[in-house]
């Protein structure tokens, strides 16, 4: 094979390798919140990791921490659906609750179970999201796809809007994440450890 050709076909594979590279750190960065998407506006407390924030991101909450956070009330509860009104609203998400009756791959807010959530347009929404469970990790992420979910599901590059990585479960306290996000569409909730979407950890967001 000639020099020159030999050389063309070692640079084209380095760049295939490079392109392969990038695309899967763009994937991974959508996927668990590295960047934020233009719709969402998201932003972060220190850039969660997939594994939780091993670089940081989450800390942990004592019980007396956790009681004290100030969310915003629903306009009206009802039928599974949470409405919520203004231009501004926080909300507490417990992750894997371990009350009695209650099934650990959910989410509850103001004490709904994977409830729908509504929000007028525009609304700048803070979602302060705890994992509660004492065995499981669990995650919060934002995406466009929809239900059913696969058991390996995770938010592909293109469906991700904003994440907050995958949290441990308690042990000297909470671990927390906080999101904010703009609502200017319907979207799901969903947890993107494998196995739990498809369990039914998710719910839904609508603009209403």
């Amino acid at each position: 094979m000639p020099t020159s050709r030999k050389n063309w076909l070692i640079i084209a594979a380095v760049v295939g390798v490079a392109a392969a590279v990038g695309l899967s750190a763009m994937t991974y960065a959508f996927a668990y919140g590295s960047w934020s998407s233009d719709n969402l506006q998201g932003a972060y407390n220190g850039g969660p990791t997939h594994m939780g924030g091993m670089m940081g991101g989450w800390s942990y909450l004592s019980t007396s921490q956790l009681d004290s956070i100030t969310v915003s009330q629903p306009a009206t509860a009802a039928n599974g659906t949470l409405t919520f009104t203004g231009s501004s609203v926080k909300i507490l998400v417990l992750m894997g609750p371990m009350a009695e009756g209650q099934s650990m791959y959910s989410f509850v807010v103001d004490n709904y179970t994977n409830p729908t959530l509504v929000f007028p347009q525009g609304t700048r929404v803070t979602m302060v999201v705890v994992n509660v469970d004492t065995d499981a990790y669990h995650g919060l992420t934002l995406t466009s796809a929809v239900p059913p979910y696969a058991y390996n599901f995770m938010p592909a590059m293109m469906y991700s809007l904003t994440s907050t990585g995958v949290l441990p479960p308690s042990s000297s306290g909470f671990a927390s994440q906080q999101i904010s996000f703009t609502v200017n569409g319907d979207m799901y909730y969903v947890c993107p450890v494998a196995g739990h979407a498809q369990a039914g950890m998710y719910g839904q967001i609508r603009v209403g």
